[in-house]
């Protein structure tokens, strides 16, 4: 009996020592998700603040320009009020400047915090090709380097996992397409979601086979099927977000197609996937 007892006594201690370990850990863990989720709350609402600036600058220096040409002429003759304009829509343009950077900066920052330093996640693009046969297809798109189009990366993400605005959306030829070299989305759902601050473009991440880019600030964008011509490279001056690394020889051939459904997901070798929305 007190062998029994002596091991009954051992396995309780080892069994609380166990759970306590157990019980610190989630609570360790539980706290770095708290801490994660107010660092990505206060990236958003700075990121947020950010914008709600650019755009009243933006609409400060468009009032400041929209001057008629009897207007303007009057303000040549008056040297002084006219150099006042000139210095007061510098100043503006380099707020302009400055505010770009800071969502730049800050929506990098937030990427980080959220998914970590060593690789962004990839969005996944399922298609459905036959709504009769429910045929399903699928495109993997790996992100652009974090450090690119930080912004447009930032906004792209949110507006799949918190809008889901590609859901459901249409990928069509444009009219202006020639030799079905492009799809670009159509019929979007969501048409009070915020577009980019500004046009944000990387020169070593244009336009390319397998690119998708955005239309203007989004959130339409366009998947290019094939190279573009040097004329077509040059004049490009697009926010690119996303490089398709599986699945474009399902988008060639199609005219018209519907995305389904559209999914962050963090790819982890061969072993499969963890999905984020």
């Amino acid at each position: 009996w007190a062998i029994l007892i002596g091991t009954r006594t051992r396995l309780t201690k080892q069994i609380q020592v166990t759970t306590q370990h157990y019980i610190n850990e989630q609570d360790s863990l539980q706290s770095e998700l708290d801490l994660q989720l107010r660092l990505s709350h206060e990236h958003s609402s700075k990121i947020h603040n950010l914008e709600d600036s650019n755009s009243k600058l933006l609409k400060k220096l468009h009032e400041l320009t929209r001057e008629s040409s009897s207007d303007v002429q009057k303000r040549v003759t008056d040297h002084e009020n006219y150099d006042k304009l000139e210095v007061e829509e510098e100043h503006i343009l380099h707020r302009i400047d400055v505010n770009h950077m800071h969502i730049k900066l800050s929506g990098r920052d937030r990427l980080r915090q959220t998914y970590g330093y060593e690789m962004l996640p990839h969005v996944s693009f399922h298609l459905l090709v036959d709504e009769e046969e429910e045929k399903r297809l699928s495109f993997l798109v790996e992100l652009a380097p974090i450090d690119s189009n930080p912004h447009a990366i930032d906004r792209v993400l949110r507006w799949v996992i918190e809008d889901r605005i590609w859901d459901n959306a249409q990928l069509s030829e444009p009219r202006s397409a020639r030799h079905q070299q492009q799809l670009q989305t159509t019929g979007l759902k969501v048409p009070t979601t915020r577009e980019l601050a500004f046009l944000e473009h990387h020169q070593g991440y244009g336009r390319a086979k397998g690119r998708l880019c955005l239309v203007g600030k989004g959130p339409n964008f366009v998947v290019y099927l094939n190279d573009p011509t040097p004329e077509e490279e040059v004049k490009t001056n697009e926010s690119c977000f996303g490089q398709v690394i599986e699945g474009l020889e399902h988008l060639k051939g199609q005219a018209n197609v519907k995305l389904d459904r559209v999914k962050v997901v963090k790819r982890y070798g061969v072993k499969g996937s963890t999905q984020y929305s």
